[in-house]
């Protein structure tokens, strides 16, 4: 893409910020991207410093002179002065900014100075120097304590040492400055004296290296101050012996003739392999229970039970790891820890601050899958707030950039970048791709910063429908908003769609902390959830890459689809996957199914049903994430009395997190109800409850029994509601109610009562039960709000309804005890299908077929699923495949089948499946079970031995003999 056309940046006395934009076309893109630099205060940017200011050249001794610098502001107003140490530069700088400049104001000022680039500046931040101190680091949005010194450093760990290098030059030379520093002062606890003294000194003959090819000195004065290369302890013990070895290997290296950028690369290689936790922190707290413990509750005074604390150490394990994610290890006298996982770092979404009695600070971790959460109590604030700004900067740099953990302390930058829906730095690329993925509409267009100057932004923009890209024009003229400039960019239409940021947008410019996979040595590995959640739509071929289950066939879709059980086969060593087909039941849908598949190929959200994959042959199938125990509002109903307030808590958050999803990609669903929440986990060990959104299936008119979950405005016309934003939110609000309910039945209810409910409890219903806390009733009623202009608004604050439900859980009492569950949960093999609220658990088995379907249209060749596509019976611990037919009789036929067993101890084995033909006739049912009767008693190495049987369908599964019967093989066998 190339820049066609400039103009110069102007701007008043008053700060109106007058725009150059620069439209950019790349010759086939129908979008074209306008550069927008301002210093403006409508903005709220700030204006470039004098380029002609820059850091002296740098100086080889740590304790060198001060240089001063000042932040770019009035010099008519009250400043203050800080020193913050600057290890590329080797000094002291006297910053003078304003008392109320955060710590990111001051990281960005430093990082533009350095030349390090935007996307990079997020892994420096300020920490108190002094060496008696804790690691004390400030938050992006606190002030600097007066009085203080700081250092400005990198802090977070990027895997690709070469990656950064190529990405950002000056943060790679930023982190050898750095390394060097702390190698020389001893901070680095794996190469502490006396720990591979000789490694230091090798490092100290490099640095000497690299000093002489930047030409900062000469070799005889190198060599002369050979001390200030290597740390005390070490110089004060070996003086002569160290000179004498340092300086050789400095000549060595010399007489190599090495290139520069080697030198330093090798360097901080060697510095990683050396100190392979440098740059990582680990913090000491208490914790109420380490994950894995067997729980020892005592009752205290008012009977409730609590688990035996912990004192532990605490990291973030996130590198050359199989586990990553946040660990705990026991504090014990044992010279190893044992390191636990508590969580991987995505599952991670809300961080809150609170006090106990004795006012100590503690951090609660609200995890999914954790439905208590998980509290760490800190010595004391500083250990506190350097562990929020360490878990929220790698969750940022390796998961949800756009995310700020913990909504006590905010990051301002990014505060301002949601208060304007603008992107961070995520590049041309990216933003293009999105465009085209999400609104492939001409006038849709995306607000970014640029990844390579500060202040600077750019509005990528589809001006075009058919035709070639906007001729290149310049022009000047003062913007209020960014939406204006949007629409005064020429386009061939006149509506404009911005696309806001989301957490869940991914760029390689943002996430530059993303840990390398390490592969498990195990022979077969499971896919991870996050990994699957990532992949692309697939197109899938059905006899090699699925197996159904059957006896798990149902209608769905108002009887036009047909859902089942199947297994998604994988390949190099994973595991097979359990899925869900729907398949098209009748061609004339086809149009549906497409329109369905595509809506539902574009959501990549962990809260939603994923659709993994498409069938492009008869017949059509949709192949998708399996939730295993079924619609919620079945499930509720079913273990009324066992689930806990916890878990409906868990349940709504991540509903709220699905609706936010659809939300801002401007997806209707249209069909939210608690029927339409699929349980995808559930432990009662845990307390671990998980439902996702389905999906809404074919379209079809809403019904009088659906009042509930439709606005009051739509009531007289249902077929209006069928295209408003407003429909999801209103039916969110009467979904939670069905989940305080437990799955209870609304039932028929008229307009009138529903408005008549409203004026006496203001809310559609009452209260759903009495454990239901007020402040989830007070959701709904935000929901069922009829007030104008709050549909898309005011009712669907997310951010308040996820600090609601911290609240809530804040205040309940903690139980963990533990409620007897069956040993046997129910499945969704066991739940009527219940899409749209409408169930239908018609087995195919049991259906009859004349090539007809029961309206008399003609259906697809879904049937072609029980001949082509392999079969799965599940038996105990385990599963069996049905492969080719192998033989035929009187009373049913003969496969030849797989068992796999769910143990890796278990071989898979080979065998043979006898299934029934038909159970109409009892004396065959009879025979049937007299045959399994007296084989089960015989145990002879001459008798074919059976190893299970099955009921439903009807079969026994025997060992399998390769030559077949005694008659073929010896007729076989005959000359």
């Amino acid at each position: 893409m190339g820049n066609n056309k400039s103009m110069n940046q102007a701007s008043n006395a008053s700060g109106t910020t007058h725009t150059t934009m620069t439209l950019l076309d790349d010759g086939n893109s129908s979008i074209s991207s306008t550069s927008l630099l301002a210093n403006g205060i409508t903005l709220e940017l700030e204006d470039d410093l004098d380029s002609n200011r820059t850091f002296s050249q740098a100086s080889q001794s740590y304790n060198g002179s001060v240089e001063k610098m000042r932040q770019n502001v009035s010099t008519s107003l009250i400043m203050i002065t800080h020193r913050i140490y600057n290890y590329c530069k080797r000094k002291f700088i006297e910053y003078e900014h304003l008392p109320t400049a955060t710590c990111e104001d001051i990281c960005i000022e430093f990082s533009r100075n350095m030349g390090i680039l935007p996307n990079t500046r997020y892994l420096f931040g300020l920490r108190v120097l002094e060496a008696n101190q804790v690691d004390e680091w400030v938050l992006p949005g606190q002030p600097l304590r007066p009085d203080v010194t700081y250092c400005f450093r990198m802090r977070f760990k990027v895997p690709s040492l070469e990656l950064l290098q190529i990405m950002d030059r000056a943060s790679y030379e930023y982190l050898y400055n750095q390394m060097r520093y702390d190698v020389v002062k001893e901070c680095i606890p794996d190469i502490r004296y006396p720990f591979k003294k000789d490694n230091v000194m090798g490092l100290g003959a490099m640095n000497m290296c690299i000093d002489l090819l930047e030409q900062r000195e000469s070799a005889e004065r190198i060599e002369k101050n050979y001390k200030s290369y290597l740390p005390q302890p070490l110089v004060k013990t070996h003086k002569i012996f160290s000179r004498r070895k340092i300086c050789q290997t400095f000549r060595h290296l010399c007489r190599r003739q090495l290139d520069l950028a080697d030198v330093k690369l090798n360097y901080v290689r060697e510095v990683n392999n050396l100190a392979p936790d440098y740059l990582l922190e680990t913090f000491a707290g208490l914790v109420d229970y380490i994950p894995g413990d067997k729980l020892t509750p005592h009752t205290n005074v008012v009977g409730i039970l609590n688990p035996t604390e912990a004192k532990v150490f605490i990291k973030l394990d996130l590198f050359d790891t199989i586990e990553p994610g946040l660990k705990v290890a026991r504090i014990t006298s044992k010279e190893k820890l044992e390191w636990i996982l508590v969580s991987k770092l995505e599952n991670i979404y809300a961080l809150c601050v609170k006090s106990n009695n004795l006012q100590t600070p503690y951090a609660r971790l609200e995890i999914t899958g954790m439905p208590h959460g998980y509290r760490i109590q800190f010595e004391g604030k500083i250990q506190l707030e350097s562990f929020i700004s360490y878990i929220s900067g790698y969750m940022r740099l390796t998961t949800k950039w756009m995310l700020d953990l913990c909504v006590q302390y905010i990051t301002p930058s990014l505060a301002e970048l949601f208060a304007i829906d603008c992107h961070g730095p995520i590049g041309g690329t990216v933003s293009f791709a999105k465009i085209r993925e999400r609104r492939n509409n001409c006038g849709s267009y995306i607000v970014r910063q640029c990844e390579k100057e500060y202040n600077t932004y750019y509005i990528d923009i589809n001006t075009k429908s058919n035709r070639a890209g906007l001729q290149p024009e310049s022009t000047r003229k003062p913007f209020d908003k960014l939406a204006d400039l949007a629409q005064f960019i020429p386009a061939e239409s006149e509506q404009r769609f911005r696309i806001k940021p989301s957490e869940y947008d991914k760029s390689n410019l943002l996430t530059i902390c993303s840990p390398k996979k390490v592969q498990s040595n195990e022979t077969e590995t499971e896919l991870n959830e996050a990994e699957l959640q990532r992949k692309r739509v697939q197109i899938l071929d059905p006899p090699r890459d699925l197996q159904w289950y059957q006896n798990s066939s149902s209608e769905c879709d108002n009887g036009r689809m047909i859902k089942m059980r199947a297994d998604w086969v994988q390949e190099g060593g994973f595991k097979d996957v359990n899925v869900t087909l729907k398949v098209l039941k009748y061609d004339e849908d086809f149009p549906k199914f497409m329109n369905l598949s595509n809506t539902w190929s574009r959501i990549y959200s962990p809260y939603i049903i994923k659709l993994y994959g498409l069938t492009l042959t008869t017949p059509y199938t949709m192949v998708m994430e399996y939730s295993k125990f079924g619609p919620l509002n079945e499930f509720l109903q079913h273990y009324k009395s066992k689930i806990s307030l916890h878990q409906l808590l868990d349940v709504v958050h991540g509903l709220v997190r699905g609706i936010v999803y659809l939300q801002e990609h401007g997806i209707i669903h249209g069909f939210i109800r608690c029927s339409n929440l699929h349980v995808t986990k559930f432990d009662p060990k845990t307390q671990l409850l998980e439902a996702k959104i389905g999906d809404h299936g074919f379209p079809r008119p809403y019904r009088r029994d659906e009042l509930p979950w439709i606005p009051f405005e739509y009531h007289n016309n249902l077929s209006l509601a069928e295209k408003h934003l407003d429909i999801d939110l209103w039916a969110f609000a009467t979904t939670i109610w069905e989940i305080f309910a437990r799955g209870q039945s609304i039932g028929h209810v008229t307009s009138e009562s529903l408005r008549q409910n409203y004026n006496r409890y203001g809310g559609i219903l009452p209260i759903p039960s009495d454990d239901c806390p007020p402040e989830m009733f007070e959701v709904m009623m935000d929901g069922w709000s009829t007030e104008p202009d709050t549909h898309t608004h005011k009712n669907f604050n997310h951010m308040q309804i996820f600090q609601r439900l911290i609240f809530i859980k804040e205040n309940l009492d903690e139980d963990y005890s533990t409620i007897e569950w069956p040993d046997e949960l129910m499945d969704a093999d066991q739940v009527n299908d219940s899409n749209n609220g409408e169930g239908h658990n018609q087995h195919l088995n049991g259906m009859r077929h004349n090539g007809f379907g029961l309206d008399g249209k003609k259906p697809s060749n879904y049937r072609s699923y029980f001949d082509t596509t392999p079969s799965v019976l599940e038996i105990k611990n385990g599963k069996v495949i049905f492969k080719n037919k192998i033989g035929e009789g009187h009373y049913g036929t003969v496969h030849l089948g797989e068992v796999r067993y769910n143990t890796p101890i278990n071989a898979r084995e080979l065998v043979a499946i006898k299934t029934l033909k038909s159970l109409r006739a009892p004396q065959l049912n009879d025979d049937f079970m007299r045959e399994i009767e007296i084989m089960e008693t015989l145990d002879h190495p001459n008798i074919v031995k059976i190893k299970h049987w099955i009921q439903r369908p009807f079969c026994i599964i025997m060992e399998y003999l390769e030559s077949g019967s005694f008659l073929v093989t010896t007729t076989i066998s005959l000359p």
